[in-house]
This record gives C-alpha cells, structure tokens and sequence, in this order.
C-alpha cells in the first residue's frame, strides 16, 4: 500500500487555522502584511481542486473493496427489452426482465421463497435451447417435463423415482463389444471409472 501523509481534510483544518490566526494578528499586533491572505487563498483553491480530483479518481477506480452495486433504472430498461432467462419483474413498470448475456447468474432466496415458480419453471417452459436441470425433488420435471418434450427429447435421470416419471437409464457395460480383442482392456477402463480408490487406501479395501 502506498505511503500517506494522512487524509487531505486535515489541510483544511490547517488552512482555517491559519487564516484565522491571520485575522487576529491583523487585528491585535497590526502585522498584517507579514503573511497576506493571497497566498492562503491560492492554497485553499489548490487544494480544493486536489480533493475534487482525488474524490473523483477514486470513485471510478477504486475496485479494492469490490464494484458489485445495486442496478438502477437504465439497467433495467436494457433487461426489459433482452430476450432469454427470466431473471425477475420491475417493480415499476412490471415487465419481465430477461438476460441474454455471457455472464453467470446466481439466484439467492430462502427455502418456500418462490424460487422454483418464479425463475426456474418459468424458464423451463420458456426456452427453446437445451437444459440441464437438477432436480433433487422432481418438481421441476412434473411440471415441465410434457412441455420441453415439445421442443425436443427429454431424459429424467431418476434412480429413485421421485419425479413419477419414467426413468431414463445408462448401461456402461453396453459400451463392451465381446468380439473386440480389446475387450480386457476396455473393461478395466469401466471399472477405474465406476469404482474410486481413495488415495492411500487403494490396496487396502476390496470394495470401497
């Protein structure tokens, strides 16, 4: 961090002091000219216009603590008139705001807030490109799933069966052709990737 000599308001201070005790020595001893109020007023615009600049550099630049804000009214012209997610309504003039840039977004509520019917069902239905959805209580796949399959194949991946859905199932071992000289090899391929050896215990564990 670079060196500072303290905050530029303690100038300030110093300069009404002296400005100050200027007066009353013009006024008590006569010794006015001594130290005129010329120079003090030169200082003080000086100075001045080195806080202004300084407060202004400082908010355009200064990143140190972050530059995430809340968007204001032109943010939010631009996001009613953009296609894509649905990232929430203007509480001014009620239309939906989408995005259609390359930035990741992040939606953050508590549980039961309205986070699946207002920004993720919505937007299943909605768009028209492929989805990869997880959906740990199948909610999303009971609601959207007839729609989607409108638009192109839908797979539910539910080992469980919490979506009431018929599974969409994967056999590795399908992979394997009996007739392939590298049969052996590819099996073991399968293998290290469905069974994990946690590192150090690789021998230890028949079974892990």
């Amino acid at each position: 961090m670079p060196a500072r000599i303290g905050p530029l308001w303690a100038l300030f201070i110093g300069f009404v002091v002296l400005m100050a005790s200027n007066s009353w020595l013009k006024g008590i001893f006569g010794v006015g000219e001594i130290v005129t109020d010329v120079p003090f007023l030169l200082t003080g615009l000086v100075l001045f216009a080195i806080w202004k600049f300084n407060r202004r550099a400082g908010n355009r630049g200064n990143t140190l603590l972050g530059s995430a804000r809340f968007g204001g009214r032109a943010e939010a012209r631009k996001l009613e008139k953009a296609g894509d997610l649905i990232i929430g309504r203007s509480g001014k003039s009620g239309k939906l705001l989408r995005y259609d840039g390359p930035a990741h977004l992040l939606t953050m509520a508590p549980t039961r807030s309205g986070k699946g019917v207002g920004t993720i069902i919505p937007n299943l239905l909605l768009l028209d490109r492929s989805v990869i959805c997880i959906d740990p209580k199948g909610e999303n796949a009971r609601v959207t799933a007839r729609t989607r399959a409108r638009k192109g194949d839908v797979w539910c991946l539910d080992p469980f069966g919490v979506s009431g859905r018929p599974a969409a199932r994967y056999n590795p071992l399908a992979w394997l052709d009996a007739t392939s000289p590298d049969l052996a090899e590819d099996a073991q391929t399968i293998a290290d990737a469905l069974v994990h050896d946690a590192p150090g215990q690789g021998g230890e564990a028949h079974w892990n």
